[in-house]
């Protein structure tokens, strides 16, 4: 064995310090970060987020859940107009094909704006930060 449980632990215990001080010490770094790595799990798994969202708001695989955002939205709206935008999210929560993808490539569209500015402030902040330390 390579480590024991206490030696793993405390190996964790130090990252995790070392982490939380790069945080304290990097807010907006870390935000930028985070928004460019998040960007980049939307563009790999566009469909895992459609499918959250889209249960979240209430279209489900079996129609709008009852004491959803979806529900309430469908008491207000009545009788669904085909072609709407309920019937577009509602297809696209019972997993049509056509409405999917659409939703698929507007997550991904979102993430590659996330992943891009991210990455790109990430980068910008951290050359000003280490011109700025480094000196000219």
């Amino acid at each position: 064995m390579l480590f024991d449980s206490n030696t793993a632990k405390e190996v964790v215990k130090g990252l995790l310090q070392s982490a939380t001080q790069f945080i304290r010490e990097n807010p907006a770094l870390t935000a930028w970060a985070v928004a460019a790595t998040s960007g980049a799990a939307l563009l790999a798994a566009p469909g895992a987020a459609a499918a959250l969202l889209l249960n979240f708001a209430g279209f489900t695989g079996t129609g709008v859940q009852s004491g959803s955002l979806a529900a309430a939205a469908h008491s207000i709206i009545g009788n669904v107009a085909a072609g709407s935008m309920f019937s577009f999210l509602q297809s696209a929560g019972a997993g049509g094909a056509a409405a999917l993808g659409t939703i698929n490539g507007v997550i991904q569209a979102a993430g590659a704006a996330m992943f891009g500015s991210g990455a790109g402030m990430t980068y910008l902040k951290s050359n000003v930060s280490n011109s700025t330390t480094n000196g000219p």
